[in-house]
């Protein structure tokens, strides 16, 4: 909170983004004739606020900045009859023309028509929609989440495919607890999102998240604006969300909420096995709100408060070894149709176990025992550190042959448990001093513990969450053609990660493992550090919960904006002030890491190689790396919405956004610049090299001054009833913090040592994977051959998302409350971030992988004279290209007689060259496969779903609505409520097991391709155990490389494109009948009974893409729970 003090100091002197609600139009006589000096008053029903103006010289007049609510607008001329418009409803960010058209009079005659809420949108281009109250807090949205609200408009989709259950986030591998709100409209990114909570910013400084969600009960409405929206708007390209939360009104409101969910009546899991119960669930959501008057017509309050407690189990399959297994018998992946390796062409050949270096296979494929590693049997029984009464870190398989014959080797069975305590407690004041001057504050909290337990539980983690929330704004009515809007704002967001065996006497060397390196110094892990470290073994599941992080994060937020009404033109300038630090600990998983791969010469199984204690590779950090980032933005704006003729409008505007560098206050990153190249002579041999660049604070990379942002809009209405409407513009959005929150794992505040096995004769084993590694003193005095260092570069001129957006859409109302429109949207995006993982990785080779890295060694700008080695470097680039174009539909009945619906469908194609830095996908990678030939990664963007339709609906009832007595408590009162979906699959990019390329650790390999075969989907005969073809693809490897696959191409690299076919498309009706009884006038109860996923239809997840999984082309689970019911009650007065 130190930072809010510090705005309010420097709020007068700083310039944005508001809800900028309208009321607009023109006066004139009953010739058409314009009426100059005409009284305008709006006056707000629930408050009384007043408002005046006065047309002016043209005959316009404008309101600007109005809230958003039911409305009385009187207008009062000399000479004329005085005319009133009643029940006008404004949405947020509408810009509703009521146009008067006088009746010669006196001034004492009123004229009164009963308005209703304009359906056409005639004043902007802006492609947006607005979601109400009532579709808010009656629609079945899943969780009370109201971000599926925002799915209901063409083009918004949830981001990234990072939601889970009812807006559940992961970041990385975690989850976040409690409801996360992430949008992508138009193919942009949600990290390009920017979400306003009553017009100050609601999302995190370091990924652009908003990390919780406002109880609907508050929300007033919400506009997700998806493409051409105003210079007003800025700071992200991609979708800009207003949401607008209730004020108190003159009358006392208030509602009391209990929903519950129970397994007892959901239906069963589509993987569950025949023996297998349900998945747990116990959940309850409950709370009220109070609203009312302080001081009437002067003062207003509202409090909120809303708990959430839950018990789930989601369906979970995964593959563990059997209890043969464990005792060294690998017969069956030798016999010919092994449910293991069921596609191998003789197996009996092909999976023969022998010791490395040995042409003898083992007997029976039946591992002494003698030579099974006595720290792998005490992974599978150890007591001391185990989650299992039987001991050991893996469980034993609960899946018969029989219940396995359709699912093969997913032969472990369970549920993923998680358990959620979350509190949300949020109050806003509102206060009118006087007509020209009002003013609001609104805080929100939220506290959260989320306990994640996957199948395998010593994978668990907890997160403690606490976030905070604060907006104060003020309105002054300068004049009746000025009017100025300050906003501040404070977001913090607090998020503790836990994982297993953390602050326990557990350690890692109970199990007879040395995971320590003396890089360090052998430095003695912390309680909070040890435990198991992070197991990998090929087509099996992994163990091992990994890291503990730390995270605060904040953003300040000032902003100023002046209206001004000139003649024809309604002229807005403002500006932005925001500042974030991020302050980021993380012990960057001191547990280390050993995966166990086939690639091992003599030993193709993996599971094998795990029993032998013979490891690929093993990677382990050092260093606590704490980075303290601070970056600051600035916007200023200006537009002009000119009325040019009584049917033509034009908007334009000017934005310009300062992006300042993100930094390190304590100097705490260190960039590894490869601008900065040398070439040493090792014994003979021209050695080149890296000299990173030195220890800084300052910005790491080049800024954009140069960031001004045309917006351009043209709207023509052809009548009353239909609309033109057409605009492009430029939009930047800046590099996250979380881009460059990796540059602290950089030596010499930290490192990961990494070390590759030599795959023809191993040396290493898994007590000790670093057996030989050299004695230092801190992570920047390792030097030793084959022992690498992974680093981190950022280039030093990084350059911010640019997006590029054109739209056009016509509009045309029937009746009163129907309205359909159709449009066209598309975008093209340059200089956007990709993460490279392996960009110092050689070229595919069987030689060792060091000696044919690009760069092998670097030197240190203190020691210049030490080559240490360099290994896998992730570099961050700002080069990518995406291209977006659309065909959207959209039709929308308001409300009226008990009745509203709203259909939406969207036909697209979203292109990009690779994937943001937390854009892996569900189906895809986030990694290049050739760090010298990105443009092989071009394709479908991991979020572009090429068809989708929505459809929604509200009925009320007409049948004896309006009856008592007996027939009207039982037959009156019922609502059929609804949201259906269907939506075509996200892509899937088809990668391989291993590193047969021989490329090193954190390399990401794709197949080749069998000529003549086609890749898409099997669909004469398409299962969810073959939902492709699997036979189109083989392994790729290296020129002169031993084991499975292929050498193609000039280099090895497999030549199997990206986003090569579709996942299962999804088909959803969420289903909600309501009963509402009135004991009395003004109180209401309501009985709620809700169905998610009715009709119980499965939405299967992407097949296994992984060749050289055990369970490749297969379907494993779903992405959406089974059917699950709700009941709720509601006490609203």
């Amino acid at each position: 909170m130190k930072y809010v003090a510090l705005l309010f100091l420097i709020a007068a002197n700083v310039f944005t983004q508001t809800a900028s609600t309208q009321i607009l139009g023109l006066v004139t006589d009953a010739s058409g004739a314009v009426v100059p000096g005409a009284v305008i008053t709006s006056k707000r029903v629930e408050t009384g606020d007043v408002r005046t103006a006065t047309s002016n010289e043209t005959g316009n007049y404008i309101f600007p900045l109005v809230d958003s609510g039911s409305y009385e607008v009187t207008c009062v001329a000399p000479g004329f009859k005085t005319e009133v418009r009643r029940n006008v409803s404004l949405e947020l960010n509408q810009k509703a023309r009521i146009d008067f058209q006088l009746q010669v009079g006196q001034q004492a005659e009123r004229v009164e028509v009963s308005a209703s809420t304009p359906l056409l949108k005639t004043e902007d281009a802006t492609l947006g929609s607005v979601v109400d109250h009532r579709r808010v807090v009656e629609l079945p949205l899943n969780g009370r989440n109201f971000a599926q609200a925002a799915t209901l408009m063409p083009g918004v989709v949830y981001g990234s495919a990072r939601m889970g259950v009812d807006g559940q986030q992961t970041i990385g591998t975690r989850a976040m607890p409690g409801q996360i709100v992430g949008l992508s409209a138009n193919g942009q990114r949600d990290a390009n999102q920017n979400i306003t909570l009553d017009g100050v910013s609601a999302t995190d400084g370091f990924k652009s998240s908003m990390l919780f969600v406002p109880s609907v009960e508050a929300i007033e409405e919400f506009k997700v604006q998806s493409a051409v929206y105003s210079a007003e708007y800025g700071m992200n390209s991609g979708a800009q969300a207003n949401v607008s939360i209730k004020s108190g009104t003159n009358r006392y409101h208030g509602t009391a909420f209990e929903f519950l969910r129970n397994d007892t009546f959901d239906a069963r899991g589509f993987f569950l096995a025949p023996n297998q119960a349900k998945n747990k669930l116990r959940r309850n959501q409950f709370g009220g709100l109070f609203s009312g008057p302080i001081v009437k017509d002067k003062t207003f309050f509202l409090v909120n408060y809303e708990g959430r407690r839950e018990r789930r189990g989601t369906p979970s399959r995964t593959t563990v070894p059997t209890l043969a297994m464990r005792g060294g018998d690998m017969s069956e992946i030798i016999r010919p149709g092994n449910r293991w390796y069921p596609n191998d062409a003789n197996p009996a050949v092909n999976r023969a176990i022998r010791l490395p270096g040995d042409s003898l296979p083992f007997p029976g494929n039946i591992i002494p025992r003698n030579l099974i590693n006595p720290v792998s049997l005490n992974i599978l029984t150890a007591k001391k550190g185990s989650p299992l009464p039987e001991g050991g870190f893996m469980p034993l398989p609960n899946m018969d042959d029989i219940a396995l014959a359709a699912r093969n080797t997913q032969n472990l069975a369970g549920s993923n448990d998680q358990e959620l305590d979350s509190n949300q407690f949020l109050t806003r004041v509102d206060h009118r001093f006087n007509e020209n001057h009002r003013l609001f504050a609104r805080y929100v909290l939220v506290p959260s513990r989320w306990l994640n337990q996957p199948l395998l539980r010593v994978n668990q983690f907890t997160t403690q969450f606490r976030a905070q929330n604060l907006g104060v704004g003020h309105t002054w009515m300068v004049n009746p053609r000025m009017l100025n809007d300050l906003r501040v704002g404070y977001n913090r967001i607090r998020a503790n990660q836990v994982a297993f065996q953390t602050n326990t006497d557990f350690t890692h060397r109970d199990l007879g493992l040395d995971m320590r390196v003396t890089g360090d110094g052998n430095r003695v892990l912390t309680p909070r550090e040890e435990g198991l470290p992070n197991i990998n073994i090929t087509s099996f599941s992994g163990i091992g919960s990994g890291n503990v992080t730390f995270n605060t994060n904040e953003t300040a937020e000032v902003a100023d904006s002046v209206s001004i009404n000139r003649g024809r033109h309604n002229f807005k300038f403002g500006g932005q002030w925001r500042f974030s630090p991020v302050v980021n600990e993380a012990s960057n998983q001191p547990r280390g890491q050993i995966t166990f791969s086939p690639d091992i010469t003599g030993i193709p199984d993996a599971f094998s190689a795990f029993m032998l204690g013979v490891p690929l590779n093993a990677n382990s950090a050092e260093g606590v790396p704490t980075n303290d980032m601070h970056q600051k933005k600035v916007g200023l704006y200006w537009l002009d919405d000119w009325k040019a003729t009584s049917r033509l409008t034009v908007n334009f505007g000017l934005r310009w956004d300062w992006f300042g560098a993100v930094t390190d206050v304590g100097g705490r990153i260190r960039n590894l610049s490869f601008a900065n190249k040398d070439v040493r002579t090792v014994n003979g041999a021209a050695i080149p090299l890296l000299v990173p660049d030195p220890l800084v604070s300052e910005a790491l990379y080049d800024i954009n001054w140069k960031q001004i942002m045309p917006r351009l809009g043209i709207v023509y209405r052809f009548s009353d009833r239909m609309v033109l409407r057409t605009g492009s513009g430029l939009f930047y959005s800046p590099q996250q913090t979380n881009n460059f929150n990796i540059l602290g794992l950089n030596p010499p505040f930290s490192g990961s040592t990494v070390f590759q096995n030599d795959r023809t004769r191993p040396t290493a084993t898994i007590q000790n994977p670093f057996a030989g590694s050299p004695v230092g003193g801190g992570p920047a005095a390792l030097v030793m051959l084959g022992w690498t260092k992974a680093n981190h570069d950022n280039r030093s001129m990084y350059l911010n998302n640019k997006i590029w957006q054109w739209t056009m859409e016509l509009e045309r109302s029937f009746g009163q409350n129907f309205v359909t429109g159709i449009a066209y949207v598309g975008s093209a995006g340059s200089h956007l971030d990709m993460p490279v993982s392996n960009f110092n990785n050689p070229d595919p080779g069987p030689a060792a992988v060091q000696g044919r890295r690009p760069y092998q060694f670097y030197a240190d700008s203190r020691n210049p004279n030490t080559l240490l080695p360099l290994g896998t470097v992730r570099r961050l680039e700002s080069w990518t290209n995406s291209n977006y174009h659309a065909l959207q539909l959209r039709t929308e009945k308001r409300y009226s007689r008990g009745l509203m619906f709203n259909a939406s469908f969207n036909f697209q194609k979203a292109m990009y060259i690779g994937y943001g830095v937390n854009e892996g996908g569900p189906f895809g990678n986030s990694f290049t496969q050739n760090p010298r030939d990105r443009l092989a990664d071009y394709g479908r963007s991991q979020i572009d779903q090429r068809f989708r339709l929505v459809l929604s609906q509200i009925w009320e009832i007409p049948w004896l609505r309006t009856a008592s007595g007996i027939k009207g408590i039982v037959l009156g009162g019922w609502a059929v409520n609804g949201i259906v979906q269907l939506t075509s699959g996200l892509p899937v990019t088809v990668s391989q097991t291993g590193d047969s390329q021989n490329t090193g650790p954190s390399s990401f390999a794709r197949p080749h391709v069998v000529a003549g075969q086609s890749v898409g989907r099997v669909y004469e005969s398409r299962t969810i155990d073959r939902w492709f073809n699997t036979a189109a693809f083989i392994r790729s490897k290296c020129n002169g490389c031993a084991g499975e696959g292929i050498y193609e191409g000039p280099l090895g690299y497999g030549n199997a494109g990206v986003s090569l076919f579709d996942a299962p498309g999804q088909k959803t009706w969420d289903f909600a009948l309501f009963k509402e009884f009135k004991p009395r006038e003004g109180h209401r109860i309501q009985f709620r009974f809700e169905a998610f996923n009715f009709l119980n239809t499965p939405q299967f997840n992407a097949p296994s893409r992984s060749l050289g999984a055990a369970d490749f082309g297969r379907i494993g689970g779903t992405v959406s729970n089974n059917r699950e019911m709700q009941l709720g009650l509601k006490y609203i007065f």
